[in-house]
């Protein structure tokens, strides 16, 4: 739902509540209505509610693969948190089609971090009793070659 601010009034005055998103537009004589993608903010809103639902729709042919590098292992211990190796929302998160082979993931993983694919190991991490994540066993080559088959 849109709804216009009256300009007379303050912030205050309005009913603005935590989590609502405030969206200014500047008025701009255009020299035609083409030349901006989103023309009034309601349009705007209504796209990004169209992305959010073809997003929701695919969702299930995509999963979420975390890379920890030893970088972040690095920043990580010693720091404010001394109980997980790694802090799991900074590590670089990539969303990978559930058949893409492991293989091309492996080489998108090289181009981000410049890492030959040769020389890279997945680990799967185990979540403990007391909520920390530790690496648990190396993927063997026969079940990367399971993934995304």
């Amino acid at each position: 739902m849109c709804e216009h601010l009256d300009k007379r009034t303050s912030f205050r005055c309005s009913q603005i509540e935590d989590g609502d998103i405030i969206c200014f537009q500047k008025h701009s004589k255009p020299k035609s209505e083409e030349q901006y993608r989103y023309p009034i903010v309601a349009s705007f809103l209504e796209n990004v509610k169209e992305d959010e639902k073809r997003y929701k729709a695919q969702a299930h042919l995509y999963t979420v693969f975390k890379v920890a590098r030893e970088e972040d292992l690095l920043e990580q211990i010693g720091k404010d948190i001394y109980f997980d190796l790694v802090d799991h929302d900074k590590v670089r998160s990539f969303s990978i089609r559930k058949q893409m082979p492991f293989k091309l993931f492996k080489e998108e993983v090289a181009k981000e971090f410049g890492i030959p694919v040769q020389c890279q190991r997945f680990w799967t991490w185990a979540k403990r009793q007391n909520h920390t994540y530790r690496p648990y066993q190396p993927l063997t080559p026969q079940e990367e070659s399971q993934l995304g088959s």
